[in-house]
């Protein structure tokens, strides 16, 4: 199926997007925060919720949900120019980071996006902090190097999936009792 550059409003995405040549995207541990500042900004200006991510060294998958057709691409373009002109000043090189287009995959029911959700997790290997409504995860890769991050932003929104939208999540029927 080709790459969809006009998305439902309120439909969650699957984003994939690799280095060039599967490329280092991220080459130390200032790059993983700079890059997720780009995301967080970039979704706040263009109506995007971010429900999940991991950031690897050669690529990223994201779990977002556009509120406008054409937010997620505007979205994507913005990370795109703005990441590669950090990348590039910093490590003094040019041209292309990105394997071509990103790869937005519609996740059409709640199984599908749970499915996801449990993909970018299991690279995580130990760490599990719980802050408020926003939960952390950090842990080593595969091959012990630092700095693989995930994060559930909207736990609200996860909560609701797991338990339904009528539903109250067992964390509010505890908190109320």
């Amino acid at each position: 199926m080709a790459n969809l550059s006009i998305y439902l409003p309120g439909m969650s995405v699957h984003v994939i997007r690799r280095g060039n040549n599967r490329g280092a995207i991220v080459r130390d541990d200032i790059d993983y925060p700079v890059l997720l500042k780009f995301v967080e900004h970039a979704a706040a200006d263009r109506g995007v919720s971010v429900h999940g991510y991991v950031v690897m060294t050669n690529h990223y998958h994201l779990i977002l949900t556009p509120h406008e057709s054409r937010a997620l691409p505007r979205m994507m373009k913005a990370i795109g120019e703005r990441y590669t002109h950090y990348y590039n000043r910093k490590y003094d090189r040019i041209g292309p980071l990105w394997s071509g287009r990103y790869r937005g995959i519609v996740i059409a029911d709640e199984l599908y996006w749970l499915t996801c959700l449990r993909y970018i997790e299991q690279f995580i290997d130990q760490q599990l902090e719980l802050s408020g409504d926003v939960t952390v995860l950090v842990g080593p890769n595969d091959a012990g190097k630092t700095g693989l991050l995930t994060r559930l932003i909207d736990q609200h929104f996860f909560e609701r999936v797991i338990h339904g939208a009528d539903q109250p999540s067992a964390r509010n029927a505890r908190s109320s009792s």
